[in-house]
């Protein structure tokens, strides 16, 4: 079985890892996009994906943190119908964008990434 050069297939926006552990086949170094499916998080390899993981996990609010009782009287005695218009399609582009988001995470990129740490941020994405 031959191994495949992925080394074209990264970009200098991507994080290097942190350590060059060796792979499945013996060899060391590797990439995010290496070929073989790692199922531990330990040796990370890209910790900062880790880091980016947590601050994910930071930023995210729920519905239970935030009193909405007062929104929907607002959205209806407050604003113009032009200005409601406009609120209603901001939100219906963004619900859309995010599915489209989602689906593209899963579908096209989350298959090629092996690095369980850079999983972890990418389906924290999908929340």
């Amino acid at each position: 079985m031959a191994l495949v050069d992925n080394t074209a297939l990264t970009t200098e926006a991507l994080p290097g890892p942190a350590a060059a552990p060796e792979t499945e086949t013996g060899l060391s170094g590797g990439n995010l996009l290496d070929p073989g499916f790692r199922l531990t998080l330990r040796p990370m390899r890209y910790p900062q994906f880790y880091d980016m993981y947590r601050d994910a996990i930071r930023n995210t609010w729920t519905v239970e943190e935030i009193d909405f009782s007062d929104d929907l009287v607002d959205l209806q005695r407050k604003l113009l119908p032009a200005e409601r218009h406009m609120i209603n399609r901001l939100v219906a582009f963004f619900a859309t964008g995010d599915s489209i988001v989602s689906n593209n995470l899963v579908l096209n990129l989350y298959k090629h990434i092996n690095s369980p740490e850079a999983r972890m941020f990418l389906s924290r994405q999908l929340y």
